[in-house]
C-alpha cells in the first residue's frame, strides 16, 4: 500500500511503482489476506499461530504501512483476534469462553468464565459476562496454550490507530 512492493517503486525494474488507491482494491484485499494467512501459518512452525498474533504483527512495522488501513479494518471484522467459541485464559488466571467480539476493539471481546477443565462449566448466563473492552485491568493472556499477552492491541484514544500496550506508552 505504501508503494514499496512490486513493481519496484525505484524504477530499477522498469515499474511505475503504484501505491495507495492506485492499486486495485482487489489486489489490496488479496495482499492483506495473504499476509494474514502467512503469519497464521508460518512454514517453520509446528502449528498455526493465533489470529491475534498474526493481526498484531500486521499492525507493527514495517507491515503496518504495507496494508490498506480500510482493508485492515475489514479484515478485523471477518477474522476476529479472538473468535467466538475460543477458550482463553485471562491475566487473572480465569478460564473463559469468548462469546462476542467487537471489530472496534478486537482484543476486548466479551467472555464468560467457564472454570477449569476439571470442574463443570456452570452458569453461562448473561450476568457472568465480562466485557474486556470495559475492563482494562484484565486482558487475555493465553489462547490455545500460547501466551498472547504481548500481542493484544486496542484502539488508541485520539487517532483511532490500533496499538499494542508498549506502543501506547511510547505515543
Amino acid at each position: 500500500y505504501d508503494g514499496s512492493g512490486f513493481p519496484d517503486a525505484s524504477g530499477a525494474l522498469g515499474g511505475a511503482g503504484l501505491k495507495g488507491a492506485e492499486i486495485h482494491v482487489f489486489a489490496r484485499i488479496v495482499m492483506a489476506a495473504d499476509l494474514f494467512d502467512r503469519f497464521r501459518h508460518p512454514v517453520d512452525a509446528t502449528g498455526p499461530a493465533p489470529a491475534v498474533s498474526a493481526l498484531a504483527r500486521m499492525l507493527r512495522e514495517p507491515y503496518r504501512h504495507w496494508v490498506d488501513p480500510i482493508v485492515l479494518q475489514a479484515l478485523l471484522a471477518v477474522a476476529p483476534a479472538y473468535p467466538p467459541g475460543s477458550i482463553v485464559v485471562l491475566t487473572s488466571g480465569e478460564r473463559c469462553a469468548v462469546v462476542r467480539c467487537d471489530p472496534a476493539d478486537p482484543c476486548g471481546p466479551t467472555v464468560v468464565p467457564i472454570g477449569s477443565l476439571e470442574e463443570p462449566a456452570g452458569d453461562l448466563s448473561h450476568e457472568r459476562q465480562i466485557v474486556l473492552s470495559e475492563r482494562r485491568d484484565l486482558q487475555i493472556a493465553e489462547i490455545d496454550g500460547v501466551n498472547v499477552l504481548a500481542d493484544n492491541f486496542h484502539p488508541f484514544e485520539g487517532d483511532g490507530v490500533f496499538r499494542t500496550p508498549g506502543e501506547r506508552e511510547a505515543a
